[in-house]
């Protein structure tokens, strides 16, 4: 409650300093977490510098300084929000830090969702179609948004087809290529460029195939929630028969820059899954998964925030999924100091030596191991 308090008091706009500091005990995980969680960073550490309870401890500096605001005023839709909580609360998060007027605006083709209760901003689209464009473009540029964040596989291909139309209204949609799409949104499309340039995969073959240890799941889509055993029993066309890889299974969020100079890499092994969502994450470092995670974005020409998938077993890494949209838990990544909706922005403004600097000088804290747990 005690550092609640002074955390609380610290974030009072009217204070006159421009930098805060605090100092703890390197035991004290939930307190160094806390202040991590409210924009504190690592700036070193004292060994052996406390004596306490018959041992010594290292003791912990962090700080966090006042931030003038980049930009005045921002505006972020974003797309297919259904029940996903935790990114509009992230969106909030990262808009507040750099924004000095920024709203949140949800859509979703249901009318009652979760996210509906916890913005006012709430938009009902028309079906993403050529037909209604207007229409959307319309309701757009009335709410005046400036930036478009969608967040589910499927409606990728109707903003990545009409980015140009809503650029000439200075509306930018988050989004890859098409041609990146179509090559990492089928899963058996993806399997073979990664064959093709000896990247580690799953055996993956098209169609149902009687193999033992495999998995019949769909050929295109995200997959997490409709993947079947091998006793799957309907005969669709558009089905891949995966092998079973029995090791670790491992997420890693990426923002990478359009021109591929930067990015930014977390990696997490996923303690728990449910419906394929990770509900417990924790974090972890691996030199070799992040030279292969790269490799793959550079591969398929990818840009802004990817979630790639894979197993790791005995050391090696076999990659068998890529999402090149934000992910569902891509918030335990931005507590960990992932604010790829702020690289992306920055980066559309320009401010490319801001985001690189906001890379190079924030640490990274995936050395405490941290643990996350989605909380319903």
């Amino acid at each position: 409650k005690a550092v609640n308090k002074a955390i609380a008091f610290c974030n009072n706009d009217e204070l006159n300093f421009t930098k805060f500091f605090a100092e703890t005990y390197a035991f004290r995980k939930k307190v160094i977490r806390l202040l991590l969680d409210n924009g504190y960073s690592i700036e070193g550490r004292l060994k052996s510098h406390v004596y306490k309870n018959g041992e010594f401890h290292d003791s912990i500096i962090l700080s966090k300084f006042k931030v003038k605001k980049i930009l005045n005023r921002c505006s972020v839709l974003i797309t297919s929000s259904s029940n996903k909580t935790p990114l509009v609360e992230l969106v909030k998060a990262s808009l507040k830090g750099f924004v000095e007027k920024s709203m949140v605006f949800c859509s979703d083709k249901q009318s009652l969702v979760v996210t509906k209760f916890i913005t006012n901003n709430f938009l009902k689209l028309p079906k993403l179609n050529d037909k209604n464009i207007i229409k959307i473009k319309n309701i757009l540029k009335k709410n005046k948004i400036n930036y478009i964040l969608p967040t589910r596989t499927e409606e990728l291909f109707f903003w990545a087809k009409h980015q140009k139309f809503f650029k000439k209204d200075k509306i930018k949609i988050f989004v890859n290529n098409l041609n990146s799409l179509n090559k990492t949104t089928d899963k058996y499309i993806f399997y073979k460029i990664l064959k093709k340039y000896n990247i580690l995969t799953p055996k993956t073959y098209l169609g149902e195939v009687k193999i033992p240890n495999t998995i019949i799941k769909p050929q295109y889509g995200a997959g997490g929630k409709k993947i079947f055993f091998k006793n799957f029993k309907e005969k669709d066309k558009k089905n891949i028969t995966q092998q079973i890889i029995k090791g670790k299974e491992i997420s890693i969020d990426i923002w990478h820059s359009k021109n591929h100079d930067s990015s930014k890499i977390l990696i997490r092994e996923r303690r728990k899954i449910n419906n394929g969502e990770t509900e417990i994450s924790k974090f972890i470092n691996n030199k070799r998964i992040e030279k292969i995670s790269l490799k793959v974005i550079k591969l398929f020409k990818l840009s802004g925030i990817i979630n790639l998938q894979g197993f790791l077993k005995n050391k090696k890494f076999y990659i068998f999924d890529c999402n090149a949209r934000v992910g569902g838990a891509v918030n335990f990544s931005f507590l960990q100091g992932l604010d790829f909706l702020k690289y992306m922005i920055l980066e559309d403004k320009k401010f490319i030596n801001k985001v690189k600097q906001e890379i190079n000088e924030h640490p990274d804290f995936k050395n405490i191991n941290a643990t996350y747990f989605r909380v319903k």
